[in-house]
């Protein structure tokens, strides 16, 4: 699912998903079978995670992502 980040146009005119979709303005979210958030890229490619347990909820930030982040992104440079 795409969440659309607010923007601010220079026009009146209509703005169209695709050209919105190609500035990457957008958060993608992706839900578990349950339909509870899991997983947040944000629009520069940083995450947020949820995780769920029987008892407890464990949310992570960009801050408690970044490593893992910076190692994929590290990869996809170099291979």
């Amino acid at each position: 699912m795409r969440v659309y980040r607010p923007y601010f146009a220079n026009s009146h005119l209509y703005v169209n998903d695709a050209s919105i979709r190609s500035q990457n303005i957008v958060d993608k979210q992706f839900y578990d079978p349950l339909g509870r958030p899991t997983i947040t890229i944000t629009a520069k490619g940083w995450m947020r995670r949820q995780t769920y347990r029987v008892w407890y909820t464990i949310s992570e930030d960009e801050n408690d992502t970044a490593e893992e982040v910076l190692a994929a992104r590290k990869a996809a440079d170099h291979g």
